[in-house]
């Protein structure tokens, strides 16, 4: 399935631990409102948002792998603690575009440095964002429409779950449309560079973990800034 339709409320103010402390300091003075106000404004207006997913039917478990019912095999690192006893898995890719990106590096280059890390940081939380939005709901429909559950969702290279799996989301979704506007080099990185792969378990069946926030499977633990936001 394809999805356009999400919306960025941004509050500079709650997305400070971005940016580190000396320069969340900063932005809190006066003389730079006017390069957060343009860099808001501007990532409005720039950000295109889409997400691309699907349902697949788990047909087994190993031990640390899943094998769908289309043949394919996914998994390692958390995977499958996560999703244990899941009857399906929803996979999904998902992508601000390329428009932020390329005003980012243009400003960067014509002196803009803070203007452009401002946008460039806007990029990051517009794409995990568009994650968020999908995943919460999702999870709301599934539970009333189907009486569902859904385990915690992961995304490759966030945890010990290898980069490489990437390439296995992005392949069983190739499926879809061509023209998604979404690629993957040959070391399993997706193009546009503000875009993330995921993957959760559903089912009847309590999993493996449900409620715990990805954070909780991921490597980098406090020194992430982007966990002060999923508390």
């Amino acid at each position: 399935m394809f999805e356009t339709d999400f919306t960025f409320e941004v509050d500079i103010s709650s997305l400070l631990p971005l940016f580190g402390r000396r320069f969340a300091k900063l932005l809190e003075s006066e003389r730079y409102a006017h390069t957060i106000e343009q860099a808001v404004s501007d990532f409005t207006a720039l950000v295109s948002p889409v997400l691309l997913w699907s349902r697949y039917r788990i047909e087994s478990f190993r031990e640390r792998s899943v094998i769908l019912s289309n043949g394919i095999e996914i998994g390692g690192g958390p995977v499958v603690q996560v999703i244990e006893c899941a009857e399906e898995v929803i996979a999904g890719i998902c992508s601000i575009g390329n428009e932020v990106e390329k005003r980012s590096k243009e400003a960067l280059k014509n002196g803009k440095s803070i203007y452009s890390l401002l946008l460039d940081a806007l990029g990051s939380w517009g794409v995990d964002s568009i994650k968020e939005q999908f995943y919460c709901g999702i999870q709301q429909d599934l539970k009333q429409n189907e009486g569902f559950r859904t385990s915690t969702l992961l995304s490759p290279g966030e945890s010990e779950w290898d980069i490489s799996e990437q390439g296995t989301i992005y392949r069983l979704l190739e499926e879809n449309p061509p023209d998604f506007g979404m690629t993957i080099t040959e070391s399993n990185m997706l193009v546009p560079l503000k875009s993330l792969s995921f993957l959760f378990g559903t089912g009847r069946n309590k999993m493996g973990s449900e409620k715990e926030s990805s954070c909780a499977f991921c490597t980098m633990g406090k020194t992430c800034r982007y966990r002060a936001l999923r508390k």
